[in-house]
């Protein structure tokens, strides 16, 4: 029965893509467009540069203080998904617990301040808030939630994995990294693709032009979902709320390309969604409360 059912989501898939062949065509342009222009200039060199760093730690020797401090300097600083790929790989070596990890999540695996000021700031919040106050919104909120989740894991005294030998070692450590760079981009370019594809195929049967599922659309995917909440026919402080808390989330997308990266340390991903989301839901909060 079960077969049957696969077999009948696959028919039915393909039929729909033939007969919706512009709708397709459009959406993996323009998924392919967003990832190429946007994502793989900023995202590329980052990860190689934390690749060939990693590879140069002997991160089974790393104590649960500088792996912490790797994690929030990598995260804060590199973006998706380095922040997942630090944490998966400290976690396997046996440096962070899986607490630990958990709730280092939502702050770590986070938009690079690169994408963040460049793109969402300069074309769309510069004119409403200063850089600061932008800044404080998202990071405060998962801040505070990294350290009331750190400190309930100190309370518990929750010791670190056991740890594996690194894989790399004794390898080309040159081949392993460019490998698994371009193995991460091409994964992201095709999560992008998907979730813009969803998100046309959302809006094109949206023919009633209902807020929520433009709400829904947008949430998809974040680079293309922030342009998109931007045009939307609303008042400014709820449109700098969903675009801040969309950013702070960072779309589901992101989390699918989170369960890719941690697929090797099978670390969950209920915690890091949890996290995400109350931690959007306070960014939105706040802003419409205090603007």
């Amino acid at each position: 029965m079960k077969q049957f059912f696969i077999i009948l989501g696959f028919l039915s898939l393909i039929f729909f893509v033939c007969t919706h062949v512009t709708l397709v065509t459009q959406g993996t342009t323009e998924g392919l467009s967003i990832w190429y222009n946007h994502l793989v200039p900023v995202v590329l060199p980052f990860l190689l540069i934390s690749g060939y760093f990693l590879a140069s730690l002997n991160l089974e020797h790393l104590s649960k203080a500088r792996a912490v401090f790797l994690i929030l300097v990598s995260g804060l600083f590199c973006g998706y998904p380095i922040g997942a790929i630090v944490i998966s790989r400290l976690y396997l070596a046996g440096s962070i617990s899986s607490y630990t990890a958990y709730a280092l999540m939502p702050l770590c695996n986070n938009v690079s301040p690169m994408f963040l000021t460049g793109y969402i700031y300069q074309q769309y919040l510069q004119e409403h808030m200063p850089l600061y106050s932008m800044l404080g919104l998202i990071y405060v909120p998962q801040a505070i939630y990294a350290c009331i989740c750190l400190f309930l894991c100190h309370m518990g005294n929750r010791k670190p994995a056991a740890g594996r030998p690194d894989e790399t070692k004794g390898s080309d450590v040159h081949t392993s990294v460019m490998e698994n760079s371009i193995s991460s981009i091409t994964m992201i370019g095709l999560y992008i693709v998907i979730f813009t594809i969803i998100s046309r195929i959302i809006l094109f049967y949206n023919k009633q032009d209902l807020f929520s599922v433009k709400i829904i659309s947008a949430f998809l995917e974040i680079t293309k979902g922030i342009p998109d909440l931007f045009q939307l026919d609303i008042g400014i402080k709820i449109k700098t709320a969903l675009i801040l808390s969309l950013t702070s989330f960072g779309g589901i997308s992101s989390i699918f390309q989170s369960v890719h990266i941690f697929k090797e340390s099978k670390l969950s991903l209920y915690p890091y969604i949890i996290g995400k989301t109350i931690c959007s839901a306070a960014t939105c909060i706040i802003i419409y409360v205090l603007a």
